[in-house]
């Protein structure tokens, strides 16, 4: 069984007017930019009392070598979501949703995904050794860079959902446009 880390999952909460089709080409172009499959397991729409409820579950991978493989897993939950039109520069009248959503990030950074270590005991020790004391640093610079990529696309979503600037901590000075 591959070694799994996790850089720590993360959640973004939304309340108001956004554009569906701007958000999902947002997330799904993302990925495909950074050479990630993306594929949808979970798409549900549940009727309710104001409104409608929606389930939706995605997972995204991207093998980065032949011994580590990324893979970052996006749950979202909506409530009281509704179809609205909305009049932009008062000419363009636009379909949008309303509603509340939470979205949770979770990444993973898989080692020796390929279980190439699996066949004895004494593999899976070596293994072990291997991680921990002899490329414990660059397990770490994985897992960090992980961290940073889902940073990023967490930006990228809230930007899509006009909640944040187009800046974050993690932009260098030299980018921003003031």
């Amino acid at each position: 069984m591959a070694e799994k880390h996790e850089p720590g999952s993360s959640q973004i909460r939304f309340e108001g007017v956004f554009d569906w089709k701007e958000f999902y080409h947002t997330m799904v172009g993302w990925f495909k930019s950074r050479g990630y499959e993306f594929w949808e397991e979970k798409n549900v729409r549940k009727p309710g009392t104001f409104g409608y409820e929606i389930e939706y579950e995605a997972k995204a991978v991207r093998e980065e070598s032949h011994y580590v493989k990324y893979t970052i897993e996006i749950k979202m939950h909506g409530w009281h979501m509704e179809d609205v039109e909305v009049i932009e520069n008062g000419e363009k009248k636009q379909k949008n949703k309303t509603g509340m959503l939470v979205i949770e990030v979770n990444p993973k950074v898989e080692l020796d995904w390929k279980e190439r270590f699996e066949e004895s005991k004494f593999k899976k020790k070596l293994r072990t050794l291997f991680h921990k004391h002899i490329i414990r640093k660059t397990v770490e610079q994985w897992v960090d860079k992980l961290y940073y990529e889902c940073y990023l696309f967490q930006t990228k979503l809230r930007e899509s959902l006009n909640m944040e600037n187009k800046y974050n901590a993690y932009t260098p000075w030299y980018k921003k446009k003031y």
